[in-house]
This record gives C-alpha cells, sequence and structure tokens, in this order.
C-alpha cells in the first residue's frame, strides 16, 4: 500500500522550462521597448529640424548619452540572478521531496507516517504553489488510518487528509492521482464500518475511482484500488477473488508500462499489487 519510487528521472524539467520561458519573453519585451523608445526618440529629434546640422550633431550626443549597453546590461544580470535563484528554489525543493519520498518504504508504524506526513505538510507550508506535498500528506495520513488499530483514531486521520487532499485539488484541479487518493480516502472510511458506512460512501467512492480512470486511463491506481475492494467485499454482494482478479490483472498490466511524470510524482501500489496477487495465488 505504501511504496513509493523515488528516483530521480528529471524532476521539476517543465516547471524550469517554464520559468525560463517567461524569463526570455520579459528580456525580449524590455529589450524592444528600449530599442523602439531609442530609435523613436532619435527619429523625432531628427525630423524636428531636418537640415539643421545642428540639431543633428544634438541627435549625435543624445545616442552618445544613451547607449543601448546601459539598458542592455541591468537587464541581463536581473534576468541571469533570477534563473539562478528559481534554479537554486527549484532544486532545494525537489531534493526536500525526493528525501522524504525514500522514507516512506521503510515506514511500517503509525508513528513513522504521520512523522513523514508532517514533513511533507511543512514542505506544503512552504511551497504553497506545489499541490505534491498536500498530496502526500493526504496518502500518508491514509495509510495511518489502515495501518492503526485504534478505531477511534482512524476518522481522525481521514479528516485531516480530507483537507490536504482538497488543497491539492485546488492547486491541480482534474488530475487522475488526486482523484484516486480521494477514492482512497473514502475506502478507508468504509474499511472502518461497511454495513453502516456503504450508503453514504460507497457511491462516491465509485465515482472517484471513475474519474481517475477517465483522467487518465493509463493509471494503475483506480484498478488496484477497485480489485483490493472487490476482493474483500463478500461474494454474496458481488465481490470475491473471481470478480477481483480480471479488475487486479488489468492494473498488474498498467504497471508494467506505467512511468510517472518525474521522480516526485506518484508511482505508489505497484509492490502491494505484487503481494496481493501472491495472497490468492496469482
Amino acid at each position: 500500500m505504501c511504496s513509493v519510487s523515488a528516483t530521480y528521472s528529471g524532476t521539476g524539467i517543465q516547471a524550469m522550462e517554464a520559468t525560463r520561458k517567461e524569463l526570455f519573453l520579459l528580456l525580449y519585451a524590455l529589450l524592444s521597448s528600449a530599442c523602439l523608445f531609442h530609435l523613436e526618440k532619435i527619429t523625432r529629434i531628427k525630423l524636428w529640424n531636418w537640415n539643421s546640422k545642428k540639431l543633428l550633431n544634438h541627435s549625435n550626443n543624445y545616442k552618445r548619452d544613451f547607449p543601448m549597453k546601459k539598458i542592455i546590461l541591468p537587464v541581463l544580470l536581473f534576468v541571469f540572478s533570477f534563473s539562478i535563484n528559481a534554479n537554486a528554489d527549484d532544486d532545494k525543493y525537489i531534493n526536500a521531496m525526493e528525501k522524504n519520498l525514500a522514507t516512506i518504504d521503510t515506514a511500517s508504524s503509525v508513528s513513522s507516517f504521520q512523522q513523514i506526513a508532517n514533513s511533507f505538510e511543512r514542505i506544503a507550508n512552504a511551497e504553497k504553489e506545489e499541490w505534491l506535498p498536500y498530496y502526500y500528506s493526504a496518502y500518508l495520513l491514509t495509510i495511518s488510518s489502515f495501518v492503526d488499530t485504534v478505531l477511534s483514531m482512524k476518522d481522525s486521520y481521514l479528516d485531516k487528509a480530507d483537507l490536504q487532499i482538497q488543497i491539492a485539488d485546488s492547486l491541480e484541479p482534474d488530475n487522475s492521482e488526486i482523484y484516486t487518493l480521494k477514492g482512497m480516502i473514502l475506502l478507508s472510511r468504509l474499511s472502518i464500518d461497511p454495513q453502516n458506512r456503504w450508503m453514504k460512501y460507497g457511491q462516491l467512492y465509485s465515482t472517484y475511482l471513475n474519474k481517475a480512470k477517465e483522467l487518465d486511463p493509463t493509471n494503475p491506481r483506480p484498478d488496484f484500488l477497485n480489485g483490493q475492494s472487490v476482493l474483500y467485499t463478500p461474494a454474496q454482494f458481488g465481490g470475491g477473488k473471481e470478480k477481483a482478479l480480471p479488475i487486479l490483472k488489468e492494473a498488474e498490466k498498467k504497471f508494467e508500462s506505467f512511468q510517472p511524470e518525474s521522480s516526485i510524482h506518484p508511482n505508489w501500489g505497484k509492490k502491494s499489487l505484487e503481494d496481493v496477487l501472491k495472497s490468492i495465488g496469482e
């Protein structure tokens, strides 16, 4: 349930390229404006007295007074320093995320999952425009709910997970991974009291997973969660191994070809699926 890959694969490239593009566009606009201003100023002076050598000399003095290098150099220095700072911030964020992700595979207790969730929350507080820290905080809180044996604590983890995933959703709407985790949170709520909670959460759980599959048909995690849910549902209610196996096999097939967008994007579930298939003799 909690296997997350932390292998570096070019994280943040898209964000950095977008930043560079914006900076180059800014530089182009500034230089274009400077050139137009310079040309318009000289042209206006020359047209004022076309035959006046004295004014022509004044125009030449103007060109000496306003050399282009005085405009270009500060702009270049500003863009260069801004680009360096932006890249340094990206590297700091990526390194912090990768460090946290590397600890998930070795976590096994509620307290360890809570500690990592809190660490992701601290990153989220520092990087308020990034959805992934909120996502992972919600993910680990959901894992805590599954793992904790104290029944009265389970919903408290999920209440906080709901808040975190709502923020992630506001930053990255219509994202398959976010809808998958929304479904996972409801699955955890259902597992607390399936008989009494199905009417409240059952249909919404299915809606979230179907939405996740619609947004990204290559994402294996919605099928994995759905397969698990069907597997542990009693046969008289439409569950059991026979019904779950085709769904789990479909998830297995998707995991074989799935490539995360970067080293810090969701990539969990494959190892857990393998364990589930082994447990049912597959």
